[in-house]
């Protein structure tokens, strides 16, 4: 027998019946559906399933709408200047600064395709699309105003921090690379901007395709390769400008210095952008199953309920703009480390990029919609292709080591590095097969806490807090070996301070 208001007694097509009987809302006082419809608004069946567009004006951002409102023809001669001049300070640096550039520039081509792939792809019936059009809007409106916000906090934090470079006094690096306080200043504030701009185009581009696409795999794939290219072509540019107007030789005490601010720039904006769009997304679905389901007994995730549109704006805000912006983050701060070492994590991931391209391009599903077959599993596609990159990561981590490790004092110290990388490839491979196994339903561990759940509340806590106990166990072995593995390995390599 069904339980009444739970939502499994609606007809699945066609118009929706009623919603039934009395929640409970307080100790005071229960009320229906249909009484708590006041002001002539009509119950919820009686209300047509369509979503009018709230667009006033364009949610797009004035960087992207100076950009379309450019002749094409001057926009690709802006792009070829720019091409240009980016060359000419490579090429002016390091032969791998120009490898470096032209890895990024053709995944930003590849990432052109992947657009157009997407775009191309059908979005559903009117029905989907009148809600995934409701969903578009109120994420871009909410892009907007966040970024508007964080936007002015950046210009008053860069004020801030021109004002503390100005006033500071002089390190013995800069003394020593014969940089003034003033051209430091401005150089970290400059570095500041860019990094927040780029975090923001990066967490837009992100939110962009979440809200457009319909094909998971290389709709994320265009956002990683964006991201990613972006983050790298960034320091790159930055680093190869310093080297040449700057004459900045000493790689392992002044660049890390003068590109600090790109990455504050980049975690200041994916900071705020998690914390304003985790609070807005869980508000929202916090409301939508308190009021919709606890309260008024309407389905979860049913479009009818606002509550739920509101949520899924916020995940597009968080989980893809905010985490887009976080990853842009990640991978600056990790290019732009203390030790110096700028180029080598350029290379690493150039090839990062070549590797996910052919990752992307290997997950293929051959189910035929025409077919009535058993639609392939999804995990098992991203197994198929996750193995193919970790095959070339493996490969190309080699190379780079070679490459740009290799010293004559030890000739074999390289390949201690690059098993240090085989080390780390293996432990992410690990942490990938433990996730599934204590969150994958065909698992034991999930089944036996799915049947725990049938015999009561109680049962459910007990068993799920056990697992969680257990869920940390093999990630803390898995470190530890790698940690000491990757020590032995350094220790051995032959090289001394």
């Amino acid at each position: 027998m069904l339980r009444q208001g739970s939502g499994s007694d609606l007809p699945q097509v066609g118009e929706f019946a009623p919603f039934p009987v009395a929640r409970r809302v307080n100790s005071s006082h229960s009320v229906t559906m249909d009484d708590a419809m006041e002001n002539g608004m009509g119950s919820y069946q009686e209300r047509p399933r369509t979503f009018p567009s709230m667009r006033s004006k364009s949610h797009y951002p004035l960087i992207f709408r100076m950009l379309l409102g450019i002749n094409a023809r001057v926009l690709l001669v802006l792009l070829l200047l720019i091409f240009g001049a980016v060359f000419y300070v490579g090429a002016s640096t390091s032969p791998i600064v120009i490898f470096v550039f032209s890895i990024c520039i053709i995944s930003f081509f590849f990432s052109v395709y992947l657009t157009k792939w997407v775009l191309a792809k059908d979005e559903g019936p009117p029905e989907m699309v009148q809600i995934s059009e409701a969903i578009r809007d109120g994420a871009e409106g909410f892009f907007r105003t966040q970024y508007g916000t964080i936007s002015k906090m950046a210009m008053v934090l860069a004020l801030v921090i021109l004002g503390i470079y100005l006033f500071r006094s002089t390190t013995p690096q800069q003394e020593s690379s014969g940089l003034s306080r003033s051209t430091s200043a401005y150089i970290t504030v400059a570095a500041f901007l860019l990094g927040a701009l780029c975090s923001g185009i990066a967490g837009y581009i992100g939110m962009w395709v979440s809200v457009r696409a319909n094909i998971a795999v290389r709709a994320g794939g265009l956002s990683a390769i964006v991201v990613v290219g972006m983050a790298v072509i960034g320091v790159a540019v930055l680093y190869a400008t310093f080297y040449v107007f700057l004459e900045v030789d000493s790689w392992f005490n002044e660049v890390p210095l003068l590109l600090v601010g790109y990455g504050f720039g980049a975690s200041f904006v994916a900071l705020f952008a998690q914390l304003g769009g985790g609070i807005f997304t869980k508000a929202a679905d916090v409301g939508a199953d308190l009021v919709g389901k606890v309260e008024q007994g309407i389905p979860e995730d049913d479009p009818r309920n606002p509550a739920v549109i509101a949520d899924l704006v916020g995940d597009n805000a968080v989980d893809c703009a905010a985490r887009g912006a976080d990853l842009f983050e990640s991978i600056a701060a990790e290019i732009i480390n203390p030790s110096g070492f700028i180029l080598f994590p350029l290379v690493l991931h150039s090839f990062d990029l070549m590797v996910s391209s052919i990752g992307i391009l290997s997950i293929r599903c051959t189910h035929d919609p025409g077919l009535i077959v058993p639609i392939e599993d999804p995990m098992a596609l991203l197994q198929k292709g996750y193995s193919v990159t970790i095959v070339l990561a493996v490969l190309t981590f080699g190379v780079s080591t070679r490459w740009l490790l290799y010293t004559e004092q030890v000739p074999s110290a390289w390949l201690n590095f690059a098993l240090c990388g085989l080390v780390g490839i293996m432990t992410a491979y690990a942490f990938v097969w433990i996730s599934k196994y204590y969150t994958d339903y065909k698992h034991e561990s999930v089944r036996v806490l799915a049947l725990s759940s049938a015999t009561g509340h109680g049962t459910n806590i007990i068993a799920g807090v056990s697992l969680g106990l257990e869920s940390t166990a093999l990630p803390v072995l898995v470190i530890s070996i790698a940690i000491i593995s990757a020590f032995w390995l350094g220790q051995t390599s032959g090289l001394v301070d």
